[in-house]
């Protein structure tokens, strides 16, 4: 700024610190196939909307299935992406480990939730010989917070689920962009 003209301030919150809760976890589905040879194909997503500018709830543990996929032996490796406020289908940074529990899966790990919305994605990698005329849908059955509270989204899994198809190219083949 020149000499003299003050000072502008961009983006300022003012606000009173309260602790903070979770109002809303919901579910929601990428309208994009799932494509054999791409490592991350988001699924699912869960939106969880936090509120407070007290001390962080962390999000330590998602527990969900694949009910509605037409063939589990076709998904060869799952993952849960933490995307931050991003609500892109399939971006973000790998939370936790991701096991099978029983009919299910479990993934643990440790994200501090920022208030407002926060977006993380159930992603799978399809064996090759996945089936073209198959379906992959996912459902997020509980959330858990580093309290211990243990809650179920609004809506488990969005109506529909996923066609598999195949990635003929990818970003990048042939030094493309």
């Amino acid at each position: 700024a020149p000499d003299k003209s003050g000072v502008m301030i961009d983006d300022l919150l003012l606000e009173k610190v309260q602790p903070m809760v979770v109002e809303k976890i919901t579910t929601v589905q990428p309208v994009i196939p799932v494509l054999i040879q791409k490592k991350d194909n988001p699924v699912i997503g869960l939106q969880v909307v936090a509120k407070g500018r007290g001390e962080a709830k962390k999000l330590t543990g998602l527990k969900f299935d694949f009910q509605g996929t037409t063939d589990l032996q076709a998904i060869k490796a799952v993952r849960v992406l933490s995307a931050g406020s991003n609500p892109k289908a399939g971006g973000g940074e790998r939370f936790g480990e991701t096991r099978r529990d029983g009919s299910g899966w479990v993934c643990e790990g440790a994200v501090n939730l920022v208030s407002g919305d926060n977006y993380f994605w159930v992603s799978v990698e399809l064996n090759e010989g996945a089936d073209l005329d198959g379906e992959v849908d996912a459902r997020i059955l509980t959330v858990k917070l580093d309290d211990g509270e243990v809650i179920k989204p609004d809506m488990a899994s969005p109506e529909g689920s996923q066609r598999i198809g195949y990635a003929v190219r990818q970003c990048g083949d042939d030094g493309s962009k």
